[in-house]
C-alpha cells in the first residue's frame, strides 16, 4: 500500500500527540499514582486527575513539560516538516494543558507543523476531514473511527518489534518514505 509520495502535498499527515509524539502517558500515570489514582483504564478517574491538575498546573506541566520523546518522534518530525504535509492532532481536557502543548512542542522541541486540538468529549474525525488523510495514533478506538470516516489509520506502538504498514513503532517508517 504506498501510503505517501514524495512530494505529495495533497494527503494530510495527522499525528497524535500523547503516546505518538511525547511519553506523556507514562507521566500522566505516574501522577495520577501520587494522588492514589490507580486504575489506568477508567475514564473517570482520569477526568478526576483532569480536574485536579486545573487547580494544580504543576501536575499538568509533570505530565507534559518532562514528557520525553518518543522512539525520536521529535527529531523525525522536525527533520521532515519541511516538505511533508503534517498536523499534530491532540486531545485536550483543559486550557492549561493545550497551553503547555504548545509550549512543549513549538518551544522546546522546536516543531513548527500546525497542531489542532480536539476538546475531550470529540472524536478527532469530528474535528477535521479524515477522507483520505493518515492518521498515526496510538489508540485503536482513534483509528477505528478515522478508518470509518474514510481516512487511512496507522497504529503506534513504541514497544513494537518490526513495523507494517498499518502498525508502527517509529515514524520515520512512513514519513521518510
Amino acid at each position: 500500500m504506498l501510503l505517501y509520495k514524495p512530494g505529495d502535498k495533497m494527503r494530510k499527515i495527522y499525528i497524535d500527540c500523547d503516546g505518538v509524539i511525547l511519553d506523556s502517558i507514562t507521566n500522566l500515570c505516574l501522577q495520577k499514582e501520587k494522588l492514589g489514582l490507580y486504575n489506568h483504564i477508567d475514564p473517570d478517574e482520569f477526568y478526576k486527575f483532569f480536574e485536579i491538575a486545573d487547580k494544580n498546573p504543576v501536575l499538568w506541566e509533570e505530565v507534559i513539560i518532562k514528557a520525553e520523546s518518543l522512539n525520536k518522534s521529535v527529531e523525525i518530525i522536525r527533520s521532515v516538516e519541511d516538505y511533508k504535509n503534517i498536523t499534530i492532532l491532540t486531545k485536550i481536557h483543559s486550557l492549561k494543558e493545550m497551553d503547555l502543548k504548545v509550549k512543549k512542542l513549538r518551544y522546546l522541541c522546536n516543531i513548527s507543523s500546525p497542531i489542532v486540538f480536539v476538546p475531550g468529549p470529540f472524536d478527532k474525525n469530528e474535528i477535521v476531514d479524515a477522507t483520505g488523510n493518515i492518521l498515526i495514533d496510538d489508540s485503536e478506538y482513534n483509528i477505528k473511527k478515522w478508518m470509518e470516516a474514510g481516512g487511512v489509520g496507522i497504529l503506534f506502538n513504541s514497544k513494537l518489534s518490526t513495523n507494517t504498514d498499518d502498525k508502527i513503532k517509529r515514524l520515520d517508517y512512513i514519513l521518510k518514505k
